[in-house]
């Protein structure tokens, strides 16, 4: 027996996915809070966080911009080099760089979670991380989805997608945001 997949506009799957990673965001920022403030924290959690934002903002998320929409966007004339496209690749390189250093950063929490620099260094990691992501997704929903989806009416064509973000990904979201509220 086969599997359907229905197949769902990228911007809207775009734009609601934008959702799930702001709330993800708030979340991973009451976390960073609690780990700067030397309260309770389980440095585990904070790998859960960024297993997260790599699995699905980052391998999902952004593979369905860099790899579907942008090229999308290039075959009709918006420039890869220059631009809202550059701009926003460079962003999803920062966020991977960020993230990077944030994982390190857990790991020397792991050894020590009372190391009072350490907490520090983590909470100046996850305010960047989370600020850069917050505003890279005010410019996608002000100026990328808007562009695609008139670019979509002008041409007839909308890319599109399987259906949006795995059932899994949400509770994972959800759970976490519950455990964060906590707090």
């Amino acid at each position: 027996m086969s599997t359907v997949h229905t197949a769902c506009n990228l911007t809207d799957v775009l734009s609601e996915e934008h959702g799930l990673i702001l709330r993800a965001l708030e979340s991973f920022e009451r976390f960073a809070e609690q780990v700067r403030a030397g309260g309770k924290h389980d440095p585990r959690l904070g790998r859960q966080f960024l297993r997260l934002f790599r699995e699905f903002a980052d391998a999902e998320h952004h593979h369905k911009e860099e790899d579907i929409l942008f090229p999308w966007l290039e075959e009709h004339g918006l420039p890869h080099e220059v631009g809202p496209l550059a701009v926003l690749r460079e962003e999803h390189e920062l966020g991977r760089d960020l993230r990077l250093a944030l994982s390190l950063t857990l790991d020397a929490l792991l050894e020590d979670p009372r190391e009072v620099e350490t907490r520090l260094r983590f909470h100046a990691l996850a305010r960047r991380f989370v600020e850069l992501l917050r505003v890279h997704v005010e410019k996608e929903e002000a100026v990328l989805l808007p562009l695609a989806r008139r670019f979509a009416q002008q041409l007839g064509e909308t890319p599109v997608v399987p259906a949006g973000a795995r059932p899994e990904l949400r509770r994972s979201i959800e759970s976490l945001a519950a455990l964060a509220a906590d707090w």
